[in-house]
């Protein structure tokens, strides 16, 4: 049996469509497990994720007002330019077709929402799974008052101690307004 490459790219774009709406799923459903008063809500609500995790929290930022911040770690709203220069690097013969450049451009994380809440970036600098390059257009973009990105070295494509303690601290510094 041949590998298909093409599915791997494909499953991309709908497992980070779909991971982001069972994130807002698990958010209208959470309230009637932790308590039975009605009248309870979330006063802050962070998304964190990791690589294909990270990917998703771009749309669920994007997508779901009730987010107020989010942590990217090792991810790229633009699953379009990764996938590009995915199969670029991996000889990948046929082009991405039109209707998957169209299909993940339209369910792409909206550039303008994810600019209204606050955001944590830790990326490795020379991350060769999820490279800087696809991101940095779309990164770029976002208030500088409002996004961070922290760069790592010689840690790869790996979640390391650092960066869950940069998270833990971003968010405590969040939520008390510092």
């Amino acid at each position: 049996m041949a590998f298909n490459l093409s599915l791997l790219i494909y499953d991309q774009v709908s497992i980070q469509y779909g991971t982001s709406r069972e994130v807002s799923e698990l958010i209208d459903l959470l309230p009637m497990f932790i308590t039975s008063d009605e009248s309870f809500g979330f006063d802050h609500i962070f998304c964190v994720g990791v690589s294909l995790g990270g990917h998703a929290t771009y749309h669920v930022l994007s997508d779901d007002p009730r987010v107020s911040a989010g942590v990217v770690i090792i991810g790229c709203p633009d699953v379009a330019a990764l996938m590009e220069e995915r199969a670029s690097k991996n000889d990948f013969e046929r082009k991405l077709p039109p209707s998957f450049r169209e299909t993940a451009r339209r369910l792409s994380p909206k550039l303008e929402e994810v600019a209204k809440k606050g955001i944590l970036i830790l990326r490795d600098i020379e991350d060769t799974l999820v490279p800087w390059g696809p991101s940095e257009i779309f990164v770029n973009k976002l208030p500088k008052e409002k996004t961070r990105i922290v760069g790592y070295e010689g840690i790869g494509h790996e979640l390391t101690q650092a960066m869950m303690q940069d998270t833990a601290k971003w968010i405590c510094d969040v939520r008390h307004g510092t």
